[in-house]
């Protein structure tokens, strides 16, 4: 066969790339467990923090639709740990690591990063919420947190992609639509409605006086306009002014209706300090009295205390 013809030259191509194959796949087989190796090590500390001692081996023919997760680990003889990233309050997001045990449970829940507010989203990372997705299993529903709801829905939307993926390759039967009751937030300090407010610039409109009762639109700066830790500003979310309708009795000045009209802060945050019963605790209250604060929504309770002083003092005539 001639060297010059197209046949000759076919075939040398041929096994030209028969011998690259043969010497990528050797190559490949080498550097595999290396690559392989190098990520377990950078990841190893975190891993760690869950299975201690463990010997891990990556996952990487998984299916993620949701995008979330960053990572599957095995932890050889004890259980599968998934790396999570999502959104919630801070749109820089947040990431964490939540692993299942061989039977199921939960065998960890730890936060790798995250920037979400001080006593709001930040519960979704502290001690009381970390215990009760601890207490979990890979079938039960995620709870969302009073207070946290926006980080705790990222939370859940996360850890349901880690679920879906760990049942399936277990073959656990779950509900994934289940739903759990979120969690109450808990009762802060009082809030003096006799307290200092001025930063939060209420503006007050009689709507109507009988002698007996005075009506007035009070609205006020809440915890986005306020901002008092500099970042709601940065959160992506539009605030406006709070807004109430608040009937005052004239002889005993005491609040007799309170309705809040408007709700200018953050939904599944603030509006934990508005709710019906919320509202309801303003009715009888003079300007001696005090309301409760809850918890990851004091600035939002402060200014519907605001609103109920402003509304009070001009029903006094101050």
């Amino acid at each position: 066969m001639k060297k010059e013809s197209t046949l000759y030259k076919v075939l040398l191509l041929g096994v030209l790339c028969a011998v690259c194959g043969t010497l990528l796949a050797g190559v490949n087989s080498i550097t595999a467990p290396i690559i392989e190796a190098a990520a377990i090590e950078k990841e190893k500390a975190n891993l760690e923090l869950i299975y201690p001692g463990a010997s891990f081996k990556e996952v990487t023919d998984y299916e993620d639709p949701t995008g979330l997760i960053q990572g599957v680990y095995e932890a050889e003889g004890q259980g599968m740990i998934y790396k999570i990233k999502n959104t919630g309050y801070n749109s820089n997001g947040f990431t964490f690591m939540i692993a299942f045990n061989n039977d199921g449970t939960v065998g960890g829940y730890t936060v790798l990063e995250h920037g979400e507010t001080n006593g709001f989203g930040s519960r979704a990372f502290e001690e009381d919420y970390v215990n009760t997705i601890k207490g979990l299993t890979s079938s039960d529903p995620v709870p969302l947190l009073t207070g946290a709801t926006i980080t705790t829905t990222a939370v859940q939307q996360g850890i349901d992609a880690a679920k879906a993926h760990f049942n399936e390759t277990n073959g656990i039967s779950y509900d994934p639509n289940a739903v759990a009751e979120a969690a109450p937030a808990p009762a802060g300090d009082p809030l003096p409605l006799n307290d200092d407010y001025a930063q939060f610039k209420c503006e007050v409109e009689e709507l109507s006086n009988d002698g007996t009762t005075a009506k007035y639109h009070v609205t006020s700066r809440g915890f986005g306009l306020l901002d008092p830790d500099g970042m709601a500003s940065h959160s992506g979310h539009e605030y406006k002014r709070n807004e109430a309708e608040i009937e005052v009795d004239l002889a005993s000045m005491k609040i007799v209706n309170y309705t809040l009209t408007v709700f200018g802060d953050t939904e599944g945050i603030g509006d934990t300090a508005t709710t019906e019963d919320k509202q309801q605790e303003f009715v009888g209250k003079t300007l001696e009295d005090s309301i409760d604060s809850v918890t990851g929504a004091t600035w939002t309770g402060k200014s519907l205390a605001a609103m109920a002083q402003a509304a009070l003092n001009a029903a006094s005539g101050n």
